[in-house]
């Protein structure tokens, strides 16, 4: 019987520079993402080409540290991917090419970047003060996980990261909680990335 991985493991595979989960991913979710590009709008050759764009994101942001939890499924943050670098093709090329493209771009929300400011700052203010440290010196200093393990006073830039997951997983729970009570947004909605 062949052992069941989940998304996480992959990712961490991935982050412990193991080629065969790359090329299994790879293999996997290509008839998934090269769909999604001919159901809106795209040829054969938008489809290989935002295909391979995805999957260079995708390690690209693994092995940067970008990546290193999932708050999802792998399938839903290639989705999101591809959505993501379809829009900006077109947007740099054909920015008009369709009807269903411009109703596309018509149904993205419009966002309130100073509120969303003030909320996360909200939110970040309940977290005990390492994650607070943690997730300023990682997201807004840009600064390497060893470093962040240095200043927070972890043992390995490994115990940072998994800090870092958990502060975050925090972060959106509090989120979702605080959107609920509101009203203002429904549960499925996510926090702004940070």
């Amino acid at each position: 019987m062949k052992p069941v991985y989940t998304d996480q493991r992959l990712i961490d595979f991935m982050l412990e520079g193991d080629p065969v989960v790359m090329i299994w991913i790879y293999k996997k979710y290509r008839l998934f993402i090269q769909h999604y590009i001919l159901l809106n709008g795209g040829n054969r050759q938008d489809a290989q080409d935002v295909y391979q764009d995805v999957m260079l994101a995708l390690l690209t942001n693994v092995t940067s540290g970008k990546l290193t939890c999932l708050q999802g499924k792998l399938s839903t943050y290639l989705y999101k991917l591809t959505q993501n670098l379809w829009r900006s093709r077109l947007r740099r090329h054909e920015p008009l090419r369709g009807a269903s493209t411009l109703a596309d771009y018509a149904s993205e929300p419009s966002t309130d970047t100073a509120s969303e400011d003030v909320l996360l700052e909200r939110l970040m203010s309940i977290l005990d003060e390492r994650c607070r440290l943690i997730l300023r010196l990682y997201y807004f200093d840009k600064l390497p996980m060893s470093t962040v393990a240095i200043r927070v006073g972890l043992n390995s830039a490994e115990s940072a990261r998994k800090r870092k997951c958990d502060c975050l997983s925090r972060l959106r729970e509090l989120a979702l909680h605080v959107h609920v009570e509101t009203g203002n947004v429904s549960e499925t909605e996510s926090l702004p990335a940070v």
